[in-house]
């Protein structure tokens, strides 16, 4: 995932997205073909507001534009609205990661991939980012996810990707991997 980004290196292999060999552009190319990532870490920038971290996810983009994507951030966030003056880094873990969320759609990706979304946030806060997934997905994005929350990811998608120790195990539709009772035991806790 990090490759796909380009956050880390390629050593072999190429890159294909939408069609285009993108194995070697630089990370701002690959965002303006329409690829969002969600840092798991690092994910906001403390020391602006809430809404220059949004501005700056639309850097690309018209006054204007840049204007009606914040304003449907504001529309899927309505708390982040209301905190839009203050500091990100004043914000509560559950803040924070709907202001990475809302910073990544500002952009309008195809793709997006979400490093850990859930990590280090209350239950509550875990089932509300959730939800949110879902509507990004209904918006008729693609969403890469990855996440120690297993069943939680499967419910939420169409297909899954188990791996160990960096290695793929199995591949299968979302549901199937979800009735498996022995991948249910050895998997996801089930």
């Amino acid at each position: 995932m990090k490759i796909i980004v380009r956050v880390a290196s390629l050593h072999n292999g190429r890159i294909i997205f939408d069609e285009n060999d993108i194995s070697h552009e630089p990370p701002e190319k690959r965002i303006l073909r329409g690829i969002g990532y969600l840092p798991q870490l690092n994910n906001i920038f403390p020391d602006l507001t809430v809404e220059e971290n949004l501005e700056l996810g639309g850097y690309h983009l018209a006054k204007n534009e840049i204007r009606d994507r914040i304003n449907r951030v504001y529309e899927l966030f309505p708390l982040l609205k209301e905190r839009r003056r203050l500091l990100a880094g004043s914000l509560s873990g559950g803040e924070r990661q709907m202001l990475a969320i809302g910073r990544v759609l500002m952009s309008d990706p195809k793709l997006i991939i979400f490093d850990e979304p859930s990590a280090g946030l209350a239950p509550k806060i875990v089932v509300a980012i959730f939800d949110v997934i879902k509507k990004i997905r209904e918006m008729g994005k693609t969403i890469i996810l990855i996440e120690q929350l297993a069943k939680k990811a499967l419910e939420n998608s169409d297909r899954g990707v188990l791996m160990r120790s960096g290695r793929i195990v199995l591949i299968d539709e979302s549901k199937k991997l979800l009735s498996s009772e022995e991948l249910g035991r050895t998997f996801l806790g089930i």
